[in-house]
């Protein structure tokens, strides 16, 4: 009898072949997936805790903190696998001769260019994969093996990125070498734990290995200078991969991360582990800033505005309070919402305007209306405008980090000014004057584009529910962080 959380790990990878050999079939093969894909979030939560088994003499452990993670990504891949039938796409780089499904007009009759290909479908199997993975790395012990788990993750999720496009794979090249460099720092960084547990008054294996501890997990997570991947795959790959990759991959990142520090209370004794993350969270969240006040087109500019938010995300769990947690774990919930509600709209976009360019994007505000508001209020999300999920989360990491340094408080706040200002300026390319006006207006009362309406909906409720009700996510956020025990009060 299979138990404890071996089912978490085997169920979704066990229904990749059949997905993949439903490919052809799109509305199949999504569906099949969500629904495995929220079969084993139940599963989940229904998993007994702290029950180890072993397999090859490996401990696999469920956790509280990890069933509520897993149950979280599981959730929000059934989504994503949904939306890649619903909202096909095509990489920002088509050209409107070879865009598919772009309503012409000629006279007073409409025609459309054929269709090409099928939906963005490709790369479910390749995500049922890297779902089981994930799990097998929350639920491993000891974390050298979760390293190598994740690499493998990291190698599965390249042929997600890639799915069936013939063209560019700088994309998935930069995303599997940068991640490559991680399990070398994570690797070295566990052998030096393990000397330190021998020698624990050797002071000279401390620095070195809190240095590769928060290095490899810069790396993974795509801080600077390590983010080179992230434009690369916005750009080239179907924006509900970049989301999938984003809103699964790094909840684990940082829970991984979050259980070191609790297993090992001599990291927190060290006064360089948290130093460093506030160090390189608040480099991430300048240069996203930044960069994402210069973008000319969305997919750039998601992938600049979620660097912005992964630096706010480090800052917090730099404070090493509950309070710091705590709005840290509530901003990667709406930090998944707001990737699958701005990706869901950008595919959209790709797909009806063929262009996600500023410059290609007049009057689209008007003739698209809730493709329009859904990427908009994702991407402000991610900013952290007020009265989005992404302010209810950034307030109190704004409030710890003014009281610990004025200038990076002020930073901060800069860099979350400069990503708004990005988004104003894509806002006002979609206002502008009208450049393609042989492009319909949004075909909502179309029957098959109901189901795209309605997630949209859903997913923009959603986000502006956690902006203006926070405390509405909050039990659960904090039953989480009640297990971590060495948080400070604050």
């Amino acid at each position: 009898m299979i138990t404890g959380p071996l089912p978490l790990i085997i169920l979704p990878p066990a229904m990749a072949p059949i997905v993949y050999c439903l490919r052809r079939r799109p509305a199949t093969a999504s569906l099949s997936a969500s629904a495995t894909a929220l079969a084993t979030a139940v599963l989940c939560l229904r998993s007994p805790l702290n029950e180890p088994v072993y397999v090859l003499g490996r401990e696999l452990v469920l956790t509280h903190p990890g069933q509520m993670v897993l149950a979280f990504i599981l959730v929000i891949a059934a989504v994503l696998f949904l939306c890649a039938w619903l909202t096909p796409s095509y990489p920002a780089s088509t050209s409107v001769s070879e865009a598919t499904a772009i309503p012409r007009r000629q006279g007073s009759k409409q025609q459309k260019t054929p269709l090409r290909g099928s939906p963005d479908v490709a790369f479910i199997p390749f995500g049922l994969v890297t779902l089981g993975l994930l799990s097998s790395a929350v639920t491993i012990r000891p974390f050298p093996f979760a390293a190598l788990l994740l690499e493998m993750a990291a190698i599965v999720a390249v042929f997600a990125v890639q799915s069936d496009r013939q063209s560019s794979t700088q994309a998935g090249l930069r995303y599997l070498v940068v991640t490559a460099l991680a399990l070398p720092c994570f690797l070295i960084a566990a052998w030096l734990f393990e000397l330190h547990a021998r020698y624990p008054h050797n002071a000279a294996l401390a620095e070195p290995a809190v240095t590769l501890l928060i290095l490899g997990f810069a790396i993974s997570l795509g801080a600077v200078p390590f983010q080179a991947w992230l434009p690369a795959v916005a750009v080239e790959a179907p924006p509900v991969v970049a989301a999938f990759l984003l809103s699964t991959v790094h909840p684990v990142l940082f829970l991984l991360l979050t259980d070191l520090f609790q297993q090992h209370p001599w990291l927190i004794a060290d006064t360089r582990a948290f130093p460093l993350l506030t160090v390189v969270g608040l480099l991430t969240a300048l240069v996203g800033g930044l960069l994402a006040l210069v973008q000319q087109d969305f997919g750039r500019l998601l992938a600049y505005a979620a660097l912005s938010d992964l630096g706010c995300l480090l800052l917090g769990l730099g404070t090493a309070s509950t309070t710091g947690l705590t709005a840290t774990a509530l901003q990667l919930v709406n930090r998944s919402l707001a990737l699958v509600l701005a990706g869901v709209g950008l595919a959209a976009l790709r797909r009806y305007a063929s262009s996600d360019a500023f410059a290609d994007l007049g009057n689209v505000a008007r003739r698209m209306p809730l493709v329009s508001a859904g990427l908009m209020a994702g991407l402000f999300s991610l900013a952290g405008f007020p009265l989005t999920g992404g302010f209810a989360g950034r307030w109190p990491i704004y409030r710890l980090i003014y009281q610990e340094n004025h200038l990076y408080a002020i930073a901060l706040v800069l860099s979350g000014g400069a990503t708004v200002l990005g988004c104003w300026r894509g806002l006002l390319a979609l206002l502008g004057p009208d450049v393609n006006p042989e492009l319909e207006r949004e075909p909502i009362p179309a029957l098959r584009y109901l189901p795209t309406a309605a997630v949209t909906m859903i997913l923009l409720l959603l986000c502006l529910a956690l902006g203006l009700f926070p405390q509405l996510f909050l039990p659960p956020i904090l039953k989480l962080v009640e297990g971590f025990s060495f948080l400070g009060s604050s």
